[in-house]
């Protein structure tokens, strides 16, 4: 690459750097930026100084996503901003699939919405994104569940159980969770329920409709207004068979109005029904209040 051109664009960013975050933090950017184009993923695409300033533009564009305003509008600044973007920009490429631009774009894209950590959120069921159509639509579900207020983030991450929350599973569990774990309740050491609710998921979206249609019922579920919690939690306590069921099944629960919660709680009856009928009666009358969510 011509040196003088590169320069002069590193000039540039340090510049911009400097402007945005001080001459301190900015530092720090600078380091988390250079630290991501020399990381394998980004190096490899990097060969001429236009690459340089188009990854490096990324880069801090992720940089500034980690900044907030306080209510006096002033610019709030991570103390780890620098490694935060290295991080960030690291998940991101482990997110790429079939079109290197496109895939970065998209994940950025995402981060504009819920924020920068969704790269590490989707980095841990990175197994069930096999193409770039399969980012882009899970890119447009957490778009659309920001839209009605809730956490993408926290959708695919889950939060720990502790003495004042029952805690929310992450929604496919978490790929990059440790295989075991100590459990403060049982004391002692357990299967950690994270990845055991991944390897199933992997045992069932084995392509890209499978992840479409997943994405859809969860989606149809928090809109719904259902207690996402409780729905998250039965879910993933279904055993792989039911959880199979449920996930072929609900497209066509919901075209009779059954919500998808509904369905995690009472698949094994209503996967006998007969819908070829008009109405459905799952129970007889007298049993359906026990059903009822």
């Amino acid at each position: 690459m011509d040196r003088k051109t590169v320069d002069s664009a590193v000039s540039a960013l340090s510049d911009e750097a400097m402007a945005i975050f001080g001459d301190s933090y900015g530092q720090d950017v600078m380091t988390g930026i250079f630290a991501s184009l020399n990381d394998d993923a980004f190096a490899r695409h990097v060969m001429t100084p236009e690459d340089f300033r188009r990854y490096a533009h990324k880069a801090m564009e992720v940089a500034k996503l980690h900044t907030s305003r306080d209510s006096e509008d002033r610019v709030q600044i991570p103390y780890d901003i620098g490694t935060s973007t290295k991080r960030a920009m690291t998940d991101t490429a482990m997110l790429v699939r079939d079109d290197f631009d496109r895939d970065v774009d998209t994940v950025i894209n995402t981060m504009r919405v819920t924020g920068p950590g969704i790269s590490y959120s989707l980095k841990n069921i990175r197994d069930l994104i096999r193409t770039s159509d399969d980012l882009e639509r899970v890119e447009k579900f957490a778009k659309r569940l920001s839209e009605h207020g809730f956490d993408a983030g926290g959708i695919f991450s889950g939060c720990e159980r502790n003495y004042d929350h029952p805690g929310r599973a992450a929604i496919f569990g978490r790929q990059d969770a440790e295989e075991e774990i100590w459990d403060q309740y049982s004391r002692k050491r357990i299967r950690n329920p994270a990845r055991v609710s991944f390897d199933v998921w992997k045992q069932i979206i084995t392509d890209s409709e499978k992840l479409k249609d997943a994405l859809s019922i969860v989606e149809v579920a928090f809109t719904r207004g259902v207690d996402t919690d409780d729905f998250t939690n039965e879910l993933n306590r279904l055993p792989i068979e039911q959880r199979k069921r449920f996930i072929g099944s609900a497209t066509a629960f919901a075209k009779k109005d059954i919500p998808p919660q509904f369905v995690a709680q009472n698949i094994n009856a209503l996967w006998s029904s007969d819908f070829r009928k008009d109405g459905l009666a799952i129970v007889p009358a007298k049993q359906i209040p026990r059903f009822l969510i």
